[in-house]
């Protein structure tokens, strides 16, 4: 899942959900439900018009952010295939595309049964680094998509799936987190291998990276400097016992942010050879 943070002015489309062609929807519901059926049985009317709606947008965000990373997933499949990277990379590169569309679909209807409407879609926001080397544009995209976003995206609907009182809330995050474990461990192979073919310049292009996507998922994730000031040696607590439709409050997103970083992202890059500490420091020296 990537993060998304929206913008009111960009032309959009909405989220279809079927070509209403019988055929396609078994193919579809094939490769969607296999291991991960969904009950959508859901009783509005044991929540305030308040927790619906707070729930309703905050799954139609992830709708949003799922739906982009559909789309990401599916251009890194298409440039790893151009570049001629090793099939087993681009075999297990096929199942990103797949998850990324159920989650997509999850979300949406999720939001939808909760009382929500269509959930637009920017274009531009579909695609990434085009601008970029091919070999490059793989490596920076997995870095993103995969060792950033998939990564950050585990303890959350971790998270997510513990405070959920609500049966449907709860199995759809626990689906979506055994997804995007496998979508992490990929980015972080996958990035392995690409940081091996590349040379001393290609591999400080990737550094050089590292602190706009700290700077971009920390906000992404409702965190700043001072947010981070203020959540330092605090416990993120949430109240026993309390109704809740698969939601976190801003603080909550932050203060998984922090602690990822620092028990995941930093080992990880520097096991690499990269410095995320100093990426970390310079991060809005960069804006």
């Amino acid at each position: 899942m990537s993060f998304y943070v929206p913008d009111e002015h960009v032309d959009t489309f909405p989220i279809v959900y079927s070509a209403k062609q019988p055929t396609l929807t078994q193919f579809h519901r094939a490769l969607m439900d296999k291991g991960r059926g969904v009950d959508w049985s859901f009783t509005p009317e044991q929540y305030t018009n308040q927790q619906l709606a707070i729930a309703q947008s905050q799954w139609a965000q992830r709708a949003i952010a799922e739906y982009q990373s559909t789309a990401q997933f599916s251009q890194l499949l298409y440039r790893l295939t151009l570049l001629g990277a090793p099939l087993d990379m681009i075999g297990a590169a096929t199942r990103l595309v797949t998850d990324e569309c159920r989650h997509a679909e999850l979300c949406a209807n999720f939001s939808k049964i909760m009382g929500g409407g269509d959930i637009d879609i920017a274009p531009e926001t579909l695609s990434l680094y085009n601008e970029a080397p091919l070999m490059m544009a793989c490596a920076k995209s997995i870095l993103t998509a995969c060792c950033f976003g998939e990564t950050l995206s585990v303890p959350v609907l971790r998270v997510l799936a513990e405070v959920s009182t609500d049966p449907l809330a709860k199995r759809i995050s626990t689906v979506i987190a055994g997804d995007e474990e496998y979508h992490s461990r990929f980015g972080w192979e996958a990035l392995t291998y690409f940081l091996q073919q590349m040379n001393a310049t290609q591999k400080d292009d990737v550094q050089m990276l590292l602190p706009t996507l700290f700077r971009s998922f920390e906000r992404s994730c409702h965190g700043s400097p001072e947010i981070f000031e203020q959540l330092v040696d605090t416990a993120l607590t949430f109240e026993e016992g309390a109704s809740n439709l698969g939601t976190l409050p801003s603080e909550g997103y932050a203060a998984i942010f922090y602690a990822t970083v620092e028990d995941t992202l930093f080992p990880r890059f520097q096991a690499l050879g990269l410095d995320p500490e100093e990426a970390w420091r310079t991060r809005y020296r960069t804006s």
